[in-house]
């Protein structure tokens, strides 16, 4: 072959090769597309609205929701199976101690337990018709299924066990005025010992004082999920947006931005950084700093989230409206993208070169080596 052929022929490798490349980039760019979000939706077994959700343990958990509804799970919220009664009213909250100890309570005061992991249902006792909206509860550190401290609020009410085995509930708390109301509908509660409990609800929140009795203020709205991680450190949120959060044990409270308006309905920390809020039209949010900063999490749902718990940093769970249940086991956060990879089918060798760090939005260097040409040429 003459010099005028051979230099056709290194042209036509050369152009070849920049072909190949421009695919290489673009597959690569698509690799490197936003990944699929960290949650995704499980079977749950029923279309009714579900409104709350507590794992005891990382592998049994519970849910409740409409038509008196209760959900368990043996197999990390892998799969759901229909427990308990049917009928017209509601649960709206479910606490367990153990995987075989639960509490759900709901429309009219009922409350049932088991003791058995759901294979048996009993009614406890209690002395109201008022609908109770949220469960708390606290064991014994000697008898895991022995209730020590206990919350259950609702419609103008705050009761407590009466007993350890939580089979008799009464209304002892006479709480003082908040929110303009002298008793205002309560939504949310969590206990952690005789001296420290949030409620909150209607644009009021109460807190346990040192002496074991309650403290009320108001705020311009309705507060619907509160969460205590410690002795002192909680979050409340609310309608329009509102993350508030104390240091105190619920005397004081400073609003976070949320960077959202709609309703929030429910918030779990897992320590106190890290903590995930739900709400109306399939909002998620989470935090790593303590709430300093929120950020929105693809939920995949347009559905109203009303309850939230995870066992860890990474798994967690969730239910809302039409039987909706979501699961994580990466704390909401997208799966990493696989990294791409070139392959040559030129002559010669088609690799990226060498570089100190791989950062995604510098493009990286790519030595294309043909059998008697050497080119760099920019790739992704």
């Amino acid at each position: 072959m003459g010099r005028g052929s051979s230099g056709v022929w290194r042209w036509w490798l050369a152009a070849a090769a920049l072909a190949l490349l421009a695919t290489t980039w673009a597959s690569a760019s698509q690799a490197q597309a936003p990944a699929p979000g960290g949650w995704t939706r499980v079977e749950s077994g029923s279309d009714v609205d579900l409104y709350d959700v507590h794992f005891p343990s990382p592998e049994v958990g519970y849910a409740v929701g409409d038509q008196r509804t209760i959900l368990r799970t043996a197999d990390r919220g892998a799969t759901w199976t229909v427990q308990g009664f049917r009928g017209p009213r509601r649960f709206w909250s479910v606490r367990a101690l153990t995987d075989t100890h639960a509490w759900a309570a709901g429309d009219q005061g009922e409350i049932v337990m088991t003791t058995t992991g759901g294979s048996d249902w009993q009614t406890s006792v209690t002395d109201t018709n008022f609908a109770w909206q949220a469960l708390s509860l606290v064991s014994y550190p000697e008898n895991p299924t022995g209730i020590q401290y206990s919350l259950v609020v609702g419609a103008q009410a705050i009761g407590r066990s009466t007993d350890v085995l939580g089979r008799s509930w009464r209304i002892p708390v006479n709480f003082p005025p908040a929110g303009g109301l002298s008793q205002p509908n309560l939504y949310g509660a969590d206990v952690r010992s005789g001296t420290v409990g949030v409620v909150v609800g209607e644009r009021a929140i109460y807190y346990r004082t040192a002496d074991g009795s309650w403290s009320g203020s108001s705020y311009p709205e309705v507060l619907y999920g509160v969460h205590l991680v410690d002795e002192t450190t909680g979050w409340v949120v609310g309608t329009n947006g509102t993350i508030l959060k104390t240091a105190d044990a619920g005397a004081n409270w400073t609003a976070q931005p949320s960077g959202t308006t709609a309703t929030l309905y429910d918030v779990h920390f897992v320590d106190a950084l890290r903590g995930w809020v739900v709400g109306a039209g399939g909002t998620i949010l989470a935090t790593r700093d303590g709430g300093a900063t929120w950020v929105p999490q693809e939920s995949v749902v347009s559905a109203d989230l009303r309850g939230v718990w995870f066992t860890g940093v990474d798994e967690g769970w969730v239910v809302g409206g039409g039987g909706v249940i979501l699961r994580t086991t990466t704390g909401g956060r997208p799966a990493a993208a696989p990294v791409p990879t070139a392959t040559a089918t030129l002559p010669g060798e088609i690799r990226p070169a060498p570089t100190p760090t791989a950062t995604p939005a510098v493009p990286r260097l790519w030595r294309i080596y043909l059998p008697s040409a050497f080119r760099t040429f920019k790739g992704p």
